[in-house]
């Protein structure tokens, strides 16, 4: 053989007169002298001949019919990955169980990839992609705390809890395309300076801030909206404390929180 693969594919059958699952085993001899062997089980790489059934990821049917003594004898394949891929194969050894049944190998296709299992869908039980959907609205209400409102984000509300991941700056951009309707802003935390800058704008009237404070923070000292002094509360939730305040829309604005 002498050639390298990634993984072998086998046209194969067995016998089924014998109790154990092992219907045989396969041995990849390396050309620098090293062996690596693996079994093959019955009802996961191959099956009676008789009347076949398998179908799994990695094997399955690959013909059936009839002979002079049934209606339906078949043959199946299985894709079995090399363990040492980079090593040069000098040769493949198939072995039959040791309770002295019978495996039959009658093609071998060598592959110069392991074999493909196409990832299994986003979710079940609902339709597809609800699991992306769920993740993705974490992602935006959650820790970018972006939440539309109104219609097409006319009101926001603006909730940002990156300080709760340990993340000092974001640059989140939110979009309706339907609408064109968005929510942009950019987040820079500095715990040395016990402030948090951000850089708000969207396509609305209203956003309503409602910025969470570190760990340990106990309250906000000022709000500042381009540069000029804004009515905000602190509200205390459990044991997080939030900054609530309004920004008008359109127009792009820089607010500072300074808390101790």
């Amino acid at each position: 053989m002498h050639d390298t693969a990634s993984a072998v594919y086998l046209l194969h059958s067995s016998s089924d007169n014998i109790p154990s699952r092992v219907a045989g085993a396969i041995t990849f001899v390396y050309s620098d002298g090293t062996e690596a062997s693996q079994y093959l089980f019955k009802g996961e790489e191959v099956t009676n001949w008789w009347f076949s059934s398998l179908n799994n990821e990695k094997a399955g049917v690959a013909w059936w019919g009839p002979n002079p003594r049934s209606t339906k004898v078949g043959v199946c394949w299985a894709a079995i990955n090399n363990p040492q891929p980079h090593k040069e194969i000098a040769k493949l050894v198939f072995r039959p169980p040791l309770e002295g049944g019978i495996y039959a190998v009658i093609g071998v296709t060598l592959a110069d990839r392991p074999h493909y299992v196409p990832p299994k869908g986003e979710s079940f039980g609902g339709p597809d992609n609800w699991a992306s959907a769920t993740g993705m609205a974490a992602l935006v209400e959650g820790l970018a705390g972006v939440r539309n409102e109104g219609l097409g984000y006319s009101v926001a509300a603006l909730a940002p809890r990156w300080t709760s991941a340990g993340t000092d700056s974001a640059h989140v951009t939110v979009t309706l395309p339907a609408s064109n309707g968005y929510v942009a802003y950019r987040y820079v935390h500095s715990e040395g300076g016990k402030n948090i800058r951000m850089i708000v704008t969207g396509s609305g009237n209203l956003i309503r801030g409602h910025v969470l404070l570190p760990q340990g923070a106990s309250t906000a000292d000022r709000v500042t909206v381009d540069d000029k002094a804004a009515e905000f509360k602190t509200v205390r939730i459990e044991s997080s404390v939030y900054v609530d305040f309004t920004l008008s829309l359109p127009g792009v604005h820089e607010v500072m929180i300074t808390y101790n």
